[in-house]
């Protein structure tokens, strides 16, 4: 979650910019972020399931009319923006 909030909440933002930068809206809470990571994974389970927990990929799904894309590695998620 660390490195969710530190690249893409305005309020924990560390400052860092690569190439095309997004942000989650400054309101939006760190229980609504795992909430998106949960439907992200519900939406995304066939995908997920296929891939298992060796390898790295991203998913991509729509939560509340916004797009987002969340990144795995080995079984964990390591990171979601929206894009």
């Amino acid at each position: 979650m660390r490195h969710i909030l530190v690249r893409h909440h305005p309020s924990y933002w560390n400052g860092t910019i690569k190439c095309s930068q997004t942000f989650f809206h400054h309101n939006t809470t760190i229980n609504q972020i795992r909430n998106i990571a949960i439907e992200l994974a519900k939406q995304n389970r066939t995908i997920i399931a296929s891939k298992g927990t060796t390898s790295t990929f991203q998913v991509h799904g729509i939560v509340n009319g916004v797009r987002y894309t969340m990144g795995i590695t080995n079984g964990h998620i390591r990171q979601i923006y929206p894009r």
